[in-house]
Parts: structure tokens; sequence; C-alpha cells
């Protein structure tokens, strides 16, 4: 796999070897080697699955799968924080990970960073009132 040129189509490889791409069902990933530490059944065919301790392009993160109807809609993680819950300092570190990756991005502003695509976007984005940072794949 060329990592740069399947972000750029939409897919990310987790753990050099698990393929994430749209609409994988809940089995396939699980049937790739990956063990869900957390579920939570949104009531209304969504359920949001977490995994820790992975890598993606030789950096360690942990990982969120957002299914509908078992098939994935959005993928999301955040990479390893040595700043601790500093959460501005967390999403500086997603938005040179995805610039040195992916250049400039089309969106901009205090909150996300998006880089959009044929197939969907890849955002950076914070979210101060729930206290959480990541860098998600949200796939049309």
């Amino acid at each position: 796999m060329s990592e740069l040129k399947d972000l750029k189509e939409g897919c990310v490889c987790l753990d050099d070897c698990i393929v994430i791409r749209k609409d994988v069902s809940v089995i396939a990933v699980i049937n790739q080697g990956v063990k869900f530490d957390h579920d939570i059944d949104m009531g209304n065919g969504w359920v949001l699955r977490s995994s820790r301790l992975h890598f993606i392009l030789g950096y360690e993160v942990n990982v969120t799968f957002n299914f509908f109807k078992d098939s994935l809609k959005m993928f999301g993680f955040a990479l390893e924080n040595e700043h601790g819950r500093d959460l501005e300092q967390l999403k500086k570190k997603h938005d040179n990970f995805l610039k040195n990756l992916l250049g400039d991005p089309q969106k901009k502003n205090e909150i996300l960073v998006a880089y959009e695509f044929a197939w969907g976007s890849i955002t950076s984005q914070i979210d101060p009132r729930g206290g959480s940072c990541s860098i998600e794949f949200n796939w049309i």
C-alpha cells in the first residue's frame, strides 16, 4: 500500500496490515484483528466502537469506528499526546501531521482543519466542550 495515495483515496492502514475504508463491516474489521475496547449503541442504527494502542504511519494512536447498520461511515484517531490532556497542543500536532502529509487544507478555522476529496473529507477537529480532539475520515 502507498499510504499517502491511500489516504487521498479514502483508505487508511492500521497497524501496517488492517485496511480501513468506507462501508467495511464490523465483522471484516474484527476478522482483520481489531479488538474493540468499548462500544456505545446509540439506539438508532449507529454504534460507536473504540480500540486502543494501534499505529498509523508509524504513530501510536487510539481509534474510533462509527458504524451505521454495521457499515463503517466514520473513522477517527488521536495521536498519542505527550502533553497530557492539553487539547490545544494535540490539535496543533494533528494539524501539523495532516499538513505534512496533504499540504494546505481547503478549510481552516479555530476548531477545524479540513481536506476535501471526491469520496469525503479528512479533518482535524477539537471539541473543547466534549473534551476531545481527533483526526477523522468522513465518507459521503
